[in-house]
């Protein structure tokens, strides 16, 4: 199994990187945690070489703009929810390569298709919370 640490304390972070080796995956983080455009710039400035992969929650076009326009953009990801308010920005992201995408907040194979159909690149599936318990086996066979 990976991990990914939901986190922009970068103390926090090395710490963890070190307890898991290779079950480290990289960071997952978001406006919110680190408080705004300015917050998240520095961020994204600072020597983040060492992680391989980012992934940035984002919520509308200016956040997505401050992910492109970083010079990490190749190790970032962009998550967005799969609710049809995030629709236009999910397609909208696609037109940024190398950014890829992530679709959180999916519950069910509708969801799932639906990340599947816009081009995103990971799939952040909600198993626990939900009944559905062939959801991940019924989910590999939408992409076959």
């Amino acid at each position: 199994m990976k991990y990914f640490i939901d986190s922009s304390d970068l103390s926090l972070i090395e710490n963890w990187r070190n307890k898991l080796g290779n079950s480290f995956a990289g960071i997952t983080t978001n406006f919110s945690m680190i408080k705004g455009k300015e917050q998240m710039e520095k961020f994204l400035s600072k020597d983040l070489s060492r992680f391989k992969t980012i992934m940035i929650q984002i919520e509308n076009e200016e956040q997505l703009k401050v992910l492109v326009e970083s010079p990490i953009e190749n190790q970032l990801v962009a998550k967005m929810s799969m609710i049809e308010d995030k629709f236009k920005l999910i397609l909208a992201s696609k037109k940024y390569s190398p950014l890829r995408t992530s679709a959180t907040t999916c519950y069910g194979l509708i969801q799932i298709n639906q990340a599947i159909e816009m081009g995103m690149d990971y799939s952040m599936v909600y198993y626990a919370k939900n009944n559905y318990k062939d959801l991940l086996a019924d989910a590999v066979k939408l992409k076959k």
